[in-house]
């Protein structure tokens, strides 16, 4: 799912809760966010398959990512 479909779907599953984001762009960035911490936990391996050769500069963000390894 893009990052404004899911923005747009954080924003519908929060609805008017106390502090919820108010306008679509703040929900896209912590859609984003929320993918990166994802990301940084479950690391490269839980990308599928058919994803991973599409990431634009994938080998060098796989060297960076090894340097915290």
């Amino acid at each position: 799912m893009g990052g404004k479909a899911t923005g747009a779907l954080l924003g519908l599953a929060i609805g008017d809760a106390p502090g919820r984001p108010t306008e679509f762009d703040d929900v896209d960035a912590i859609a984003c966010l929320t993918g990166a911490f994802a990301g940084a936990h479950l690391g490269a391996g839980a990308w599928p398959a058919a994803w991973v050769e599409r990431i634009e500069h994938r080998d060098e963000l796989l060297e960076f990512g090894a340097l915290w390894d």
